[in-house]
């Protein structure tokens, strides 16, 4: 089974791969290398948000229902997604495990038909970006290791070694490909979405 990594050990292992992947054989040593240091986490990042479109991460925000969010209709209640939010899962009735069907997405909010019960919106997360050295990307561990992939191709890239990133990409691209979505029982009804 893999092991989660640090982005420190992101990090590291990006070094590492520019060092091997590098045909002139010079050594980058990272605390030698600040034009790195400023973009190495942008790099990372990048890879990590493209792994999360693919590996979803589902969480979940409970809603009570409150006066305000009733809409003018009088029926429809509304309820502000949650800063992370990137992708619609289900939305269910918290205290009865029932699916509700009869809603929409406009903007920020989530827009449903529903009793005064409580629900819950089962959704895919945008994680925050890593920027500390213990953050630990919230993808499989399995997946990993396919960041520094992208982060070393690309530095490499952007220092006029673009024949020596090529491989890194091509074995980025293959692990992205090699992705197989957490798969998760539920609905596959489309619903209406507005303003995304």
């Amino acid at each position: 089974m893999a092991r989660t990594k640090t982005l420190k050990e992101l990090q590291d292992l990006t070094l590492k791969f520019i060092n091997s992947y590098s045909s002139d054989g010079e050594i980058l040593p990272v605390s030698d290398n600040a034009d790195l240091l400023l973009v190495i986490d942008n790099y990372l990042n990048i890879a990590y948000y493209e792994f999360v479109q693919i590996d979803k991460i589902l969480v979940s925000e409970d809603y009570t229902i409150l006066d305000e969010t009733l809409r003018p209709d009088g029926v429809t209640k509304q309820y502000v997604l949650p800063n992370d939010y990137l992708d619609f899962y289900k939305v269910e009735y918290n205290t009865f495990d029932q699916e509700i069907t009869d809603f929409s997405i406009m903007g920020n909010l989530l827009l449903a038909k529903t009793t005064s019960d409580p629900i819950t919106l089962w959704y895919y997360q945008l994680p925050d970006e890593l920027s500390l050295p213990t953050d630990v990307p919230l993808i499989r561990a399995q997946y990993h290791t396919a960041l520094p992939l992208y982060a070393a191709g690309k530095w490499l890239h952007q220092n006029g070694k673009q024949s020596d990133a090529i491989d890194l990409f091509t074995l980025y691209n293959d692990a992205k490909e090699a992705v197989i979505p957490t798969r998760h029982k539920g609905i596959n009804k489309i619903r209406t979405v507005y303003g995304v």
